[in-house]
């Protein structure tokens, strides 16, 4: 199974939005009535549109959004959207995005790099259109600097996507090398020194022999939520799933969050809010064959500790 993401362009407008204040005051949501243990869709109409909408990721400052729509059968892209001091402007295409499958965002600690992943060629060295790796982008005085890939130990000949980053640095991330668990498997590598070292699979109490992907750490690493398909206590589709840190700094055996979050559709591409008080998902509840993409408070994942 391979996860890709697409998108296409949206003409940027600045448009007035019901807004309210984050709890850390540096910049409103876009959206309406913020969520309770109850998920909502996040910003109807605007991030939650008409096409597959996933993985937001908000810049720690909250005056930037980014996230991932798709429009088969075209090539995934981010999209961005910035907030004026006034209102969000409406979703345009990132501007180090080329169609070749460009998505799941995530900023480090300090913002002045966004990591996503992509398909695109590298210019040098063997690279087939099919594998995928995750790249990333820095801040300069006129904007994002073009796109870098990682290379090893983090990326390889093999499909890495999807990453997140913790408090710390710490890179979690999905792959496929030789020696996962199953079809697809979550590691991490810790940033020490500037650099990632080596990629570590989290082991059998998250990975199985099945898909699991998508993954969404806390700051502290003191959980890690992720979707997994194919468990007996699915619930149908492919559902979210969280491990809980042990007292002895491991990693517990992997539940599903329940029905507060899960459903009989498919939910997928977990991310956390920069203050940390909401989960983001997508989800094809309703029928919908397109994800949207929901919210809900964070406090839900206490609620599937065992």
């Amino acid at each position: 199974m391979r996860f890709r993401s697409v998108v296409s362009l949206v003409v940027g407008v600045a448009i007035a939005l019901p807004l309210f204040q984050c709890s850390s005051e540096v910049a409103p949501y876009p959206g309406g009535t913020p969520p309770g243990l109850v998920p909502q869709m996040f910003a109807p109409g605007l991030v939650s549109s008409d096409q597959e909408d996933f993985w937001p990721a908000f810049s720690p400052d909250m005056t930037e959004l980014y996230f991932t729509r798709r429009n088969p059968p075209q090539p995934a892209n981010i999209m961005f959207m910035s907030y004026d001091g006034n209102r969000w402007l409406e979703p345009e295409l990132a501007p180090f995005c080329v169609d070749l499958n460009d998505g799941t965002p995530a900023f480090s600690p300090d913002g002045n790099t966004l990591y996503f992943s992509s398909n695109r060629i590298l210019e040098e060295g063997p690279q087939s259109f099919e594998a995928s790796n995750i790249w990333k982008v820095t801040k300069t005085k006129t904007g994002w600097s073009e796109p870098e890939e990682l290379g090893p130990p983090v990326n390889s000949t093999s499909w890495e996507r999807s990453p997140t980053i913790a408090r710390d640095g710490t890179m979690y991330f999905q792959s496929d090398i030789e020696g996962s668990l199953g079809r697809t498997d979550i590691y991490m590598a810790v940033f020490e020194k500037d650099q990632f070292a080596m990629p570590v699979n989290l082991g059998a109490a998250v990975n199985t022999a099945g898909v699991e992907a998508n993954p969404c750490v806390a700051p502290d690493q003191s959980w890690l939520v992720f979707y997994s398909y194919g468990r007996a206590d699915g619930f149908g589709g492919g559902d979210l799933y969280v491990s809980f840190k042990d007292s002895d700094g491991e990693w517990a055996p992997a539940v599903n969050l329940g029905r507060a979050v899960n459903s009989e559709a498919e939910e997928n591409f977990p991310t956390l809010s920069p203050d940390g008080k909401y989960l983001f998902f997508s989800s094809t509840r309703g029928g919908k064959r397109s994800s949207d993409i929901y919210w809900v408070d964070a406090a839900v994942i206490e609620t599937a500790r065992p």
